[in-house]
């Protein structure tokens, strides 16, 4: 998500979703419909007070949350025992996240979690057997 932030000494509380800007009413519209996403993306990410978010920004995820009962679903199916909710799984889960955001680079990844080479091999191992 966007990291724009802007000062809410004059409205507490408020956070700002844009839309992409389009030409016309149509373009109006569908920008209104974008930034209701966005802002509905915002909510469930919890995004603090004084926080901007795009829509250009949130649209897979405001896609893939338009049902979050399937989403909920598609997600245990998908991550299975890696989707525990204890501490060790939740730093496996953390770990390939890192791990595929870096384009599995397991020294990038050390370096971004602050670990060794080493931790990310073992945990992503671990990850791989808790997964089958």
């Amino acid at each position: 998500m966007d990291e724009l932030r802007f000062r809410t000494a004059n409205a507490p509380g408020v956070r700002v979703a844009i839309g992409e800007p389009a030409p016309g009413i149509a373009g109006f519209r569908s920008s209104y419909v974008e930034a209701v996403e966005a802002q509905r993306v915002a909510r469930l990410a919890d995004r603090p007070a004084g926080s901007v978010t795009r829509y250009d920004n949130v649209v897979l995820r405001a896609i893939a949350t338009a049902n979050l009962d399937q989403a909920r679903q598609f997600v245990r199916r998908e991550l299975g025992p890696l989707g525990a909710a204890d501490e060790t799984t939740r730093r496996l889960a953390a770990t390939v996240r890192a791990y595929l955001d870096e384009n599995c680079s397991r020294g990038r990844t050390a370096k971004r979690l602050h670990v060794h080479d080493n931790t990310v091999a073992y945990r992503i191992r671990q990850a791989e057997e808790l997964l089958g």
